[in-house]
């Protein structure tokens, strides 16, 4: 007589199985898409932005104007973005701040995400509740929307069309993105990859015609960017520092970054890491290092930028990467104070330059991307 199956199902077999589930891509899409709804239920969800926002939309779309011909908005300039921003942000940005903040944040995770599966996949998501992602939902404005989703497909190696759209995106808000735009653009000239930019030019058309209007009511002074928490506060190092300090850190930053300190013979030797050696993300995430920390214009809702290795990092390093995080943003990122929010910042951006490896990354890159 056969004995009858054991019902206690060992434990690694339930483990295994659960490892199995979320490797697949429509499990982690389902837990992501859970996790932000209920996030969105819990917090705060600001309106502020994506009303001027979505009301740009709504021009272009149901008023067949652009954005600067409504009355109201040129009694008051509010809609500073580039005119091509309304006809492209429009499906993610016009139906509300709820929705707004569901596409913003979705494509930051997706893009912190990037290959990893599994184990890595879920720790990533932890990420959601953490101080530079929640300041996302505070503001719902559209660095997300923007910024992330350009980059997903920019990291994916897509070209010509994907490449030229992703371009175009990030121009939305071209003061995240203008470094990372002439550096990849510099990358396409190289590649010959010519349908790019005819593909992002005729993206940003209406950009192009507008650009007059556009140019004039951009800051000129530096007194419309001071610092006053209760209308405008920038974690710019140069703006809370001073010029030369700001230099310095980032110098400082990109070094260590770009070098490996060895042994030999009992003593401590300095080398260039070899080009293999720095991914395609650490790359992006350089140029962003340097474009955020030393420009004018670096808001709390852009600062999970600063977190892009996340893509390349085990399940425990990307756990200890989230509480250290979660200890800075208790510390400094509460509330958004002059002596603080610019630190902690900083500290979440150097949490990331120390925890990233120099060595023994891969990442899956398509050759023409690298």
């Amino acid at each position: 007589m056969k004995p009858l199956p054991s019902t206690d199902e060992p434990q690694s077999s339930v483990w295994t199985r659960i490892e199995q589930a979320l490797h697949k891509p429509l499990i982690l899409v389902i837990i992501l898409s859970v996790l932000i709804v209920a996030s969105i239920r819990a917090l705060q969800v600001n309106n502020t932005d994506n009303l001027f926002q979505s009301r740009a939309n709504w021009n272009v779309y149901a008023n067949h104007r652009f954005p600067h011909q409504d009355p109201i908005e040129m009694e008051r300039t509010v809609y500073g973005h580039p005119a091509h921003t309304a006809f492209l942000t429009a499906p993610f940005l016009m139906f509300g701040a709820h929705l707004a903040a569901f596409f913003n944040v979705s494509f930051i995770m997706i893009l912190l995400i990037g290959e990893k599966r599994g184990w890595a996949a879920l720790a990533t998501m932890a990420f959601i509740f953490s101080p530079p992602v929640i300041y996302v939902f505070a503001a719902v404005n559209m660095p997300g929307v923007t910024t992330a989703l350009g980059l997903i497909f920019l990291l994916a190696g897509k070209r010509s069309p994907m490449r030229g759209y992703a371009w175009a995106m990030m121009a939305s808000r071209p003061q995240d993105s203008l470094l990372t735009l002439m550096w990849d653009g510099l990358r396409a000239v190289w590649q010959r990859d010519w349908g790019a930019f005819l593909f992002a030019a005729g993206l940003m058309l209406p950009t192009f015609v507008t650009l007059g209007h556009w140019l004039s009511i951009l800051p000129t002074s530096s007194t419309e960017l001071a610092i006053n928490p209760a209308e405008f506060y920038t974690l710019s190092l140069p703006i809370n520092i001073g010029v030369l300090p700001a230099v310095l850190i980032v110098a400082a930053i990109v070094g260590w970054r770009l070098t490996v300190i060895t042994l030999a013979s009992g003593r401590p030797a300095v080398r260039l890491r070899s080009l293999e050696t720095i991914t395609l993300t650490e790359r992006f995430w350089l140029v962003y290092v340097v474009w955020l920390l030393l420009m004018p214009y670096f808001l709390l809702y852009v600062l999970w930028v600063m977190m892009l290795p996340l893509r390349l990092y085990s399940p425990a390093r990307t756990l200890l990467a989230f509480v250290l995080v979660m200890v800075i943003g208790a510390l400094t990122l509460s509330t958004i104070v002059y002596t603080g929010s610019w630190f902690g910042a900083l500290l979440v951006t150097l949490v990331f330059v120390f925890l990233t490896p120099k060595t023994g990354i891969t990442e899956t890159v398509p050759p023409q991307a690298a």
